[in-house]
């Protein structure tokens, strides 16, 4: 009888043993799956920023030069674009909470939750 307490506990063990090894390979998994996922969104959104700005760059330019052909005097053209620019970068700056850091954290926030799977999940 007191061979089979102690096999018990020493299965005990190695299972103990077997199951903390499960949880850290599920946690580096878990933290390589989340890493990935923050790395393509934060890819995707710098191709994103990259193509706005470059299609404001040539909208910036054909503007100024159309307004510039309008008053006949190029650098009036590209005077106000710069004034609608700098228009538009103060918008930006009053609401910034919540044209940029709110979206940003609604998009980045799920990404760090853990989720725990009890077993009857599985």
């Amino acid at each position: 009888m007191e061979k089979s307490i102690v096999t018990s506990f020493s299965e005990l063990i190695e299972q103990i043993k077997l199951y903390i090894t499960l949880r850290i390979k599920h946690y580096k998994l878990s933290a390589g799956e989340k890493f990935i996922e923050l790395f393509s969104v934060l890819t995707a959104g710098m191709i994103f920023w990259m193509i706005a700005f470059i299609i404001m760059i040539f909208g910036g330019f054909a503007l100024a030069f159309w307004l510039g052909e309008f008053f006949n005097q190029t650098s009036v053209g590209f005077l106000i674009v710069t004034g609608i620019f700098i228009l538009l970068i103060i918008i930006i700056y009053i609401f910034r909470q919540s044209l940029i850091f709110d979206p940003i954290a609604r998009k980045l926030v799920p990404l760090f939750e853990i989720e725990e799977k009890t077993e009857t999940d599985e």
